[in-house]
């Protein structure tokens, strides 16, 4: 009844394979982030070091978890503070944010002996060793999600094609550098560093934004929005 049409827009079509290309190398990058120490300590260390070190990294993903919730409804507030020029609030409610990811990395840290204490048998207890480490990664993490929203805010999606390759050969570096030469056994600097790197290189080719950010939060003095 000519209810189903069939068209096809060759300027739509180019466009999603535009913005959507560099979402490949982007998932790779996130592959290798979450998985080269892993796979790396089963092989170096064996997987009785590496279930330890998952099991530890079971925790610091809370927080991770709590950014996945806190990005969904941030970015569209992003874009419409921004189009409106509130860059001020985007500052604060970002730093409010950002405290409270580091209040709660400080809580599983402190919290975590207790689960284990009374939920987790004894040979398991190693695993707050990797902790700390692991959980300043994901809130590193967090941080670099935040400045994501500015790659898709600015169309500026191609940048992955830079920044992908450069964080996926770092963690790989790191982690043969630090697993297999020096054998360290706080195996967990290896996701702090990463995760880090990858903030930080995103944060260089957004510094000016960054920058201003940083004034905006000093002159106004830090408080909570409700």
């Amino acid at each position: 009844s000519g209810l189903l049409t069939f068209s096809y827009s060759k300027s739509w079509a180019t466009l999603i394979l535009k913005r959507g290309f560099p979402a490949i190398p982007l998932f790779f990058m996130v592959f290798v982030l979450y998985n080269t120490d892993k796979y790396m300590i089963n092989y170096f260390f064996g997987p009785a070091r590496a279930g330890l070190y998952g099991l530890a990294a079971q925790f610091a993903f809370i927080i991770t978890m709590l950014s996945s919730a806190f990005i969904t409804p941030f970015y569209p507030f992003l874009y419409d503070n921004l189009n409106n020029g509130n860059l001020r609030k985007v500052v604060i409610v970002t730093s409010s944010y950002m405290l409270l990811l580091g209040i709660t990395g400080l809580a599983i840290y402190l919290l975590a002996p207790i689960g284990f204490r009374y939920f987790i048998a004894p040979k398991f207890y190693p695993s707050l060793y990797y902790l700390p480490f692991l959980i300043v990664g994901q809130f590193f993490y967090s941080a670099y999600m935040i400045l994501g929203g500015l790659v898709y805010y600015k169309r500026q999606n191609n940048v992955y094609y830079f920044i992908a390759p450069m964080v996926i050969l770092f963690t790989i570096a790191i982690n043969y550098y630090l697993l297999s030469t020096l054998k360290i056994s706080q195996f967990a600097y290896t996701s702090a560093l990463s995760y880090l790197f990858c903030f930080i290189v995103l944060a260089f080719f957004y510094r000016r934004e960054v920058r201003k950010g940083l004034v905006i939060l000093s002159r106004s003095g830090f408080k909570f929005i409700n």
